[in-house]
């Protein structure tokens, strides 16, 4: 469906990657939100090389949403 999710701890003030396949860059998504920390709100992806993903400000369990068809990253 497009869809990835997982139910995990984060750790505040670190940063986070997708990788889709075997290598870093063949389907890698970067942040493209400027570096947000937010929580609950879709983050913009992008390919073409980047900054990771930002975790949130407080350590703690989280659900992280990549939705390939809005092209966004959730952490709820």
């Amino acid at each position: 469906s497009g869809k990835w999710q997982i139910t995990t701890t984060l750790i505040a003030g670190k940063d986070i990657k997708f990788l889709a396949g075997n290598d870093w860059g063949a389907f890698d998504y970067e942040d493209n939100s400027g570096g947000s920390t937010a929580v609950g709100i879709p983050r913009k992806i992008k390919w073409e090389g980047g900054d990771n993903f930002k975790t949130p400000t407080v350590t703690g369990e989280y659900t992280v949403t990549l939705d390939e068809n809005n092209q966004t990253v959730t952490i709820n």
